[in-house]
């Protein structure tokens, strides 16, 4: 196990390394930076999955999400600091903030996951690497702000590729908090089985997460898989939206909901069901475009 100072020592490198990414990318000035008080960065450093570096930014703070679902959250990303979401996908880079999520592209490239990559996850990302995101050091006011709303954590990317002691500002001061892992297994997750719900596809995941102390938010494929102890989302049912439900905070239920977006085929395909879904080539729609649903 490496000791602090070795974690010190990992934490600059990773500090100096991200600096010279900006200076590759030609950002200006600080002093020439246009801000962006809507969101802020939450944490630059290693990835608890794999030690590659890593981003954490929250935004919303000011401007209301045009997410359906959600409401209007802020929203927490996690993505690779040193390549771009899409280029991050192509090359498997995104394993640094997904780990080893089934909804991740397989052998033939085929993607569950319905986040567009290529629009709010790339915008964020360029803002922040031009430099237009204050740390939270460097914007007591952001957490003023976080304070009017609840926070989903993980619009993209695994909450828990982060730290946990990082994400206390946004827990403890917030309206309420939603979140998911599929890293509920690993060690390093424990922290969040309070604050998170254990990603799960399938009823044994959700008995196994059960069993180790989580809550979980678990994928079907059909309505008629629920189980009589399990509760619809009931944003996707439209009796609420996910800023005043509330059910997904790691604590208060096990919540499932019926697969949808472009990912749904593949999904049936890979857990089951897989013969009924060949005319479900949805498009994804309205509010999943800004949105990850886990």
């Amino acid at each position: 196990m490496a000791t602090q100072k070795e974690i010190r020592a990992e934490l600059k490198k990773l500090n100096r390394q991200i600096a010279d990414l900006r200076k590759e990318l030609h950002v200006i000035s600080p002093k020439r930076t246009r801000r962006n008080y809507n969101g802020v960065v939450l944490y630059e450093g290693p990835s608890l999955i794999d030690n590659a570096p890593i981003v954490a930014i929250a935004t919303g703070l000011i401007w209301p999400s045009l997410n359906r679902k959600t409401g209007d959250m802020v929203h927490v990303w996690i993505m690779r600091a040193d390549t771009p979401p899409v280029e991050a996908f192509y090359t498997d880079r995104d394993k640094s903030v997904c780990g080893d999520c089934p909804l991740r592209k397989d052998s033939e490239g085929n993607r569950i996951c319905y986040v567009l990559l290529h629009q709010a996850p790339a915008s964020i990302w360029q803002n922040w690497a031009k430099g237009e995101y204050l740390p939270l050091v460097d914007y007591p006011e952001a957490l003023s702000l976080i304070s009017r709303k609840a926070v989903r954590l993980g619009a993209f990317g695994d909450p828990a590729a982060m730290p946990f002691e990082l994400a206390l500002p946004l827990i403890q001061g917030s309206l309420g908090v939603t979140g998911y892992t599929h890293q509920w297994q690993k060690d390093f997750a424990l922290p969040w089985r309070e604050t998170l719900q254990a990603s799960c596809e399938t009823e044994r995941e959700a008995q196994e997460a059960v069993q180790a102390g989580w809550h979980y938010y678990r994928i079907i494929s059909d309505y008629e898989e629920a189980r009589k102890e399990e509760i619809f989302c009931p944003a996707k049912t439209g009796n609420t939206q996910c800023s005043t439900c509330g059910l997904c905070d790691g604590r208060s239920a096990n919540v499932v909901t019926v697969v949808h977006g472009r990912g749904k085929r593949f999904f049936r395909r890979r857990f089951g069901n897989g013969d009924a879904a060949e005319d479900a080539d949805e498009q994804v729609k309205g509010d999943e475009e800004d949105s990850a649903l886990w």
